[in-house]
This record gives C-alpha cells, structure tokens and sequence, in this order.
C-alpha cells in the first residue's frame, strides 16, 4: 500500500485513500470514491478543509431522522436544562414524524422547503413552523450538516401586523352594560375607562377612591416598587 507525496494510497480496484485525524487526536483511513489521482486530491482536498472548520458529517448523519433528535439531546443533556430538553422533544416531534426512518445525511433544502408546506397545509401558523426547523438546524449542526443547507434555506416569512381588532360600540356598549349591572365589576369598568386618559398613571389612580383597597392590586407597579415590596416582606 504504497503512498504518494499527496499521502494517497491505492485501495481495492484501484480506489485513492488516504489517512486523517480528527479533533479528538484519532487516526481513520477514508477513501475518495476515486481511480484519478488528481480528482482523489480534489475529494482529500475538500473533506480536510471540511473537518477543520467542522462540517464534515457525523455519526449522527448516518442515523434516521426518528432517532437522531434523541441521540442529539442526550449529547446535550449536561449542557441545557431539563425543562429546555422536553421543549426541544416537543417541537422536534413533527419533523421526526415527518421525515421518519430518512437518513439526517440524505435531507435537501427542497425537503425543509416542503415540511414548511405540509405544516401550512396542516393549519400551522408561520411562527411555529419555523421554530419547528430553528430546532432542527441544531440537530443539523451537531451532524455537521447544516452549513451545506443554510445558503439556500429560507425561513417562512411571518407577518408583523397585529391581529387584534378594536372593540366596536356595540361591543363596547354591552361590556359598559353587563359591567354595570354586577357591583363586582364596577372597579374593572372604572379602571378601562380611566387609564386610557393622558394623565391616567399609578400615582393619579391610587388617590382615586374606588370602593374600598382591592382594586389597588390590580394597577400594575413599576418593577422597582415590585422589588422593593419583595425585600420588605422578605425582610418582615
């Protein structure tokens, strides 16, 4: 098994190899796929510059997309708590239901591209979507498989518009209605129509004389004064 300058040597049916280390100091022999010689440098040539910038593809890229998730957090498990994990095994369940027994190595752009189409179909909104492959991407990068796919990914576009819409005077009639009916209600009713005013802050509210002190847990505090009640019933 005679090795060329290039450290190349020829395997079975004249196949190029050539030896490596990787980051953890151990030896592997790799072959190229090639019979030239300069295409076998070529194939060398990409997977060392690869491996130094740790893109090469993992043990992890061999598995199927079903049970590399799992494999992925169990890695992981030391580095992020638990509560993260169960959040990561549940917006991970789809792809893994998804993709099932493919190979994490054999998965395209076109495939992302066509799980944010399903999940669309399915009545998923854009946002979840795309949390979805946010978390899959770092499954990716643990396979060293993500680098190849992110030039072309593209993530569903999510509108910024909110959705609320204002309450119409009918609406607000019958809220005013049913509110004044029932006493319970009557602080609530006082605050919404009160705090929307210019001048309406904490201070001017709480001088307001509105049937007794409850309704003054209800005006949200500064987080100073909610720090500063903290330290005094701590200190009690």
């Amino acid at each position: 098994m005679a090795r060329g300058r290039d450290g190349l040597f020829i395997r079975n049916h004249g196949i190029f190899g050539f030896r490596y280390v990787d980051a953890d100091g151990r030896r592997h022999e790799r072959s190229t796929g090639k019979t030239d010689r300069s295409e076998a440098r070529s194939v060398k040539r990409q997977f060392l510059e690869d491996l130094k910038k740790g893109t090469v593809p993992t043990l992890l890229a061999k598995m199927p997309v079903s049970k590399a998730p799992d494999q992925w957090l169990e890695y992981d498990r030391g580095h992020i708590s638990h509560r993260t994990v169960r959040s990561y095994r549940t917006t991970l369940n789809p792809i893994k239901k998804h993709f099932g027994d493919r190979k994490m190595e054999s998965i395209t752009v076109a495939d992302l591209h066509g799980y944010q189409t399903a999940r669309l179909d399915a009545g998923k909104h854009p946002t979840t979507i795309n949390h979805e492959l946010m978390s899959f991407n770092f499954c990716l990068k643990e396979a060293g498989l993500w680098e190849r796919l992110v030039r072309k990914y593209k993530p569903l576009k999510v509108s910024r518009r909110s959705t609320r819409q204002p309450l119409s005077n009918h609406q607000l009639n019958h809220l005013v209605a049913t509110a004044m009916a029932n006493p319970s209600f009557a602080v609530v009713l006082d605050l919404m129509l009160t705090a929307p005013t210019p001048h309406a802050t904490r201070a001017r509210l709480l001088h307001c004389n509105w049937g007794g002190s409850k309704w003054r847990a209800i005006i949200p505090r500064s987080r100073s004064a909610a720090r500063q009640q903290r330290r005094t019933v701590g200190s009690g």
